[in-house]
């Protein structure tokens, strides 16, 4: 019988499924805040994630990350550039709600920096 290798979950990894746990008690199964909480604004489970662990953290592979929520895309980034499966509903959720949001995102970030 074969066993899988362990691996060590780096700790910025660990304080993001740390705040999933914490925010997850206020949001719907599909990952949405829909109880009021003072914990985020946000109304992703995602996209708290990603706050706490760029609130708490200073990796460097997370530089581009704080950039984009210096620059009001931290949600654009997490659902678009950092896409999984596991947030389909919150990413279905986010870009049919925010299409003006996610538009300019594409214009003013993605398209820009691969020089268009």
């Amino acid at each position: 019988m074969s066993t899988l290798p362990e691996f060590e979950i780096s700790k910025h990894w660990k304080t993001y499924q740390d705040a999933l746990a914490k925010i997850n008690i206020y949001c719907d199964s599909n990952g949405i805040v829909v109880k009021h909480t003072s914990l985020t604004k946000n109304k992703y489970l995602e996209v708290y994630g990603w706050e706490e662990m760029l609130r708490s953290e200073t990796h460097k592979d997370l530089e581009t990350a704080k950039e984009m929520q210096k620059l009001g895309y931290l949600d654009c980034y997490a659902f678009l550039t950092c896409f999984h499966d596991d947030f389909y509903q919150q990413y279905q959720h986010f870009v049919k709600n925010n299409k003006k949001k996610v538009r300019r995102f594409y214009t003013e970030i993605v398209l820009k920096s691969n020089g268009y």
